[in-house]
Order: structure tokens, then sequence, then C-alpha cells
């Protein structure tokens, strides 16, 4: 008896919490519960908290968070300015040309109400107009990693979020998502690869010699894209690909298990094959779904 009165207790609790969570979050708050090893504990609003550090030189950055948002941009010196709650204060180390970021681990989970829609948490890293292309890791469990007008090379990667990459030059980049939404425009680069799990991929005005991309589900939609070689895997989805250029200038080799293929408006079931001793040429394997190429001359 004893037993069902804590498990009816325990219920109407639960209950209750999840009353005044939906309340809240109706009411335009964020939710701030701490769980962790002592159980679950209301804490009061959290206050944000913003420095700017100041940075040496350097060419080679790694930045690994958990859910901040990262952002590296062009300005008048290298330094980094965040804005946080004080448990994700980062942890900065620089050693010569090499720049670590880290957002400090949680022990538990941490829900709040924070009635300030302004209260974004980030690291923006700041380079000046003279730096050359900055040798790059850049993860995140979740939230946003956003670059503009930095040039960079390296590794883009988050599990669940959004990536933003806008007028960048390259060597060699790698950009990989295992859900969110990924926006790549105006991005010049000699090798570009690209994985997606699941989500929606978009490149806009994009340019590169070789081109690798492998999508398990989800969507990939390029526009207004130059590229010399493409190798293509599709598990299922669609991926659209938008070549500025003549179709006459490429060889393709595309098969497909089951799923549509359309090359220059044309429909084509399960292959696509040319052999014209090209230099340019569309390289794709689909499952399913459907592989449309097009043109715009």
């Amino acid at each position: 008896m004893n037993n069902r009165i804590v498990f009816m207790v325990a219920g109407v609790m639960v209950a209750f919490g999840a009353i005044i969570l939906g309340a809240g979050i109706l009411l335009g708050a964020s939710p701030i519960i701490a769980i962790g090893s002592n159980g679950a504990s209301a804490r009061a609003n959290k206050e944000l908290v913003k420095d700017t550090i100041k940075l040496s030189e350097f060419d080679e950055v790694d930045v690994d968070t958990a859910s901040i948002n990262t952002y590296l941009v062009r300005g008048d010196s290298y330094k980094l300015e965040y804005c946080a709650y004080k448990d994700n204060i980062p942890k900065v180390d620089q050693k010569g040309k090499k720049l670590k970021i880290d957002q400090p681990s949680h022990n538990g989970i941490l829900l709040s109400f924070n009635f300030d829609r302004d209260g974004e948490q980030y690291y923006k890293i700041t380079v000046p107009d003279n730096a050359g292309i900055i040798d790059t890791k850049l993860e995140a469990s979740s939230g946003t990693i956003a670059v503009e007008s930095v040039d960079i090379k390296g590794k883009v990667e988050v599990s669940s979020g959004v990536v933003k990459l806008d007028n960048i030059k390259s060597e060699d980049l790698r950009v990989s998502a295992s859900s969110g939404d990924i926006n790549l425009d105006k991005v010049i680069t000699e090798k570009l690869s690209l994985e997606l799990t699941s989500g929606d991929m978009h490149l806009t005005d994009c340019e590169t010699d070789e081109l690798s991309a492998d999508m398990t589900s989800g969507l990939m939609v390029f526009e207004k894209f130059k590229v010399n070689k493409a190798d293509l895997q599709s598990t299922s989805g669609d991926m659209k690909l938008g070549i500025a250029g003549n179709k006459d200038d490429y060889d393709f080799n595309i098969d497909a298990t089951s799923g549509t293929i359309k090359v220059g408006g044309t429909i084509t079931e399960r292959k696509f094959r040319t052999d014209n001793n090209k230099e340019k040429y569309i390289k794709a394997d689909i499952t399913s779904g459907l592989f449309d190429v097009s043109f715009d001359n």
C-alpha cells in the first residue's frame, strides 16, 4: 500500500511539473531545471556573461561545442568574443599558431525558464583581413556553426543543427551533418566533400574542381554550381544538381537501383551513361529517390 501511495504521489508531481513546464513554454519562456546525480532541482534564472579575449595570430583553430553557437568572421584583429552562462564560459588554449576552444562539459542536464529572447549563447572568433587560409576543425553537437568571409580548409561537422558557410575560398573542405540544415553560398574550393545522414543541404553559387557527396536520406540542392568532377551517392532522398555549364561538356555514369534519373530534362530509368572522353564528368550511384541534373548555359 505504501509503495502505491509513493508511486501515486510521484505521478502527480511529474504531471504537475509537466503542466508548469508547458505553461512556461506557452508564455515564451526557455525552460531551466538542473537534473543531476542528486535528482532534479530548480535554479534561478542565470545571467549571461559577456567578455572579449585577445588572441595572438593563429592559422589553425579547433572548436568543439555541445550547444553553443559558433561564428568565425572577419574583423579588425584576432579575438574571441563570447556570450554564455558561467558554466559555458569557453576553455581557451593557444599554443603558437594553434588555437583550441572548448565548451565545458556538464554533469547532468540543465533546463530553465528564461524569458529573455535575446539570450543567445555564442562564441565569436574574429580574424583580421590579412589572415590567410585558416585550417579549421569546427564541431558541434547542436546549435549553429557559421563562417562568413573567412578563407578556411578542413572540417565542419554538426550532429544536429545549422551550418552556414558564406563567401569562402578553400583548398580542401569537408562538411558533414547527422541531421540539420546546411547552407553553402559563394564557396570556392579545389576539393569539396559533403556528407548528410538526414536533413537539407543547399549550395548556391559554389565552385569546385572535385565534388564528393554522400547522402543517406534528405535533400541536396545545388544551384548555379560549377564543377569539373562529381562523384555522388544517395541511399534515399532527392539530389538536384543545377550545373552552371553545358551538358555537352560532361560525360555521365549514373546508376539507380530504384528511383528516377533526370538529365537535362530527360527522364531515364536505371542507367544513364555517355563515354565521349570528356575531362568533366558526373558519376552517381542512387539506391532510391530522385537524381536530377539540369544545366544553365
